[in-house]
């Protein structure tokens, strides 16, 4: 069992509430992708059904903990994105239907995780919703939510929100530093700065050599804005799985931009190899042009993890071009 020491809090108050019979049939974690809230969510699931949890947690040993394992606990479901679909469909929804209204299987709670819950369709929201209205026996569902303000206000106001707060630094170091031994510890600190201080996305950086990913990023990005290498093909590298991470890169070093504009504070820039290239380009644009240039990227961002499949490469040349119109703006 994976434990994140920064889950500890909430598994507590879990726990606490269905000693006390006060368990909402509806729960709502909520938190970034890089704090595991979904294993916080399969952890309360396996507990609940857990035959000798101890402390909130599951004991691993008995058969409930056995049959979840292997995925054949009759009283637990979880609904998550099917293989190269961009939304929950409602065929999913109406299985979770079915699944509420019978009864349990082994005599005690029956248990569900929505993950994650704003990747539901409108017609499986709905069908969700009428759900929560009229809960059946003694049903937990967890809805998972990375992106809270993009899940419908009605559906919320049916949960109980549990916020997930990031651990402190040196707490997330400490964790890293014992998850993954092995690793340079310049290196670890490095990929926490760059992931907003949420451990599993700076665990994913080190293990994907996302630092090495970011100087190459970098190198070519100034190329491109130089003319030293075309458009097309900085966006043909940029275009690839790790797309996602690459706008929320871009936007961090934009944001760095806004703050040393305002400090001319050389510390904000996290990585040493952006350093001369972001200095001067901050230099070159005032605050106005670097807000629209960040809301540019945010609005692609946002359609990049919607439902609306946007082309990579057009994506990726729309904003290299913004970064080269960079050299011609004047304060």
């Amino acid at each position: 069992m994976n434990i994140m020491p920064w889950h500890a809090e909430l598994v507590e108050t879990i726990s606490d509430l269905e000693k006390r019979d006060a368990l909402p049939h509806a729960v709502m974690l909520s938190g970034g992708e890089g704090l595991g809230v979904d294993v916080l969510a399969h952890t309360l699931a396996r507990a609940l059904l857990c035959e000798s949890p101890a402390s909130g947690y599951p004991c691993g040993q008995c058969k409930a903990c056995h049959l979840m394992e292997a995925g054949s606990h009759n009283d637990f479901m979880s609904l998550e994105l099917e293989e190269d679909a961009k939304q929950i469909k409602i065929s999913q929804v109406r299985s979770l239907v079915d699944f509420v209204s019978e009864s349990s299987m082994r005599g005690g709670h029956k248990v569900a995780v929505i993950n994650p819950v704003e990747d539901l369709n409108i017609a499986g929201s709905n069908a969700l919703l009428k759900t929560l209205e009229e809960p059946a026996g003694d049903t937990i569902i967890f809805l998972v939510a990375q992106r809270q303000e993009a899940v419908l206000a009605t559906i919320r106001s049916r949960c109980q929100i549990l916020n997930i707060q990031p651990p402190s630094h040196e707490d997330a170091l400490s964790w890293l530093m014992q998850s993954l031994p092995a690793a340079d510890s310049d290196v670890v600190h490095s990929c926490l700065s760059i992931s907003n201080g949420e451990p599993v996305t700076a665990m994913r950086f080190i293990e994907q050599d996302a630092w090495g990913q970011q100087k190459t990023m970098i190198e070519g990005l100034g190329a491109a804005v130089k003319r030293k290498k075309t458009v097309s093909d900085l966006a043909e590298s940029w275009a690839d799985d790790y797309l996602q991470d690459r706008l929320v890169w871009l936007i961090q070093w934009i944001e760095q931009m806004i703050r040393f504009s305002s400090t001319e504070d050389e510390s904000v820039f996290l990585n040493a190899d952006s350093v001369a290239m972001l200095k001067y380009l901050a230099g070159k644009a005032g605050f106005s042009v670097l807000f629209e240039l960040r809301e540019a990227h945010l609005v692609q961002l946002r359609l990049l993890m919607g439902s609306t499949n946007p082309n990579p490469q057009l994506l990726c040349e729309s904003l290299i071009i913004l970064w080269q119109d960079l050299m011609r703006s004047s304060r």
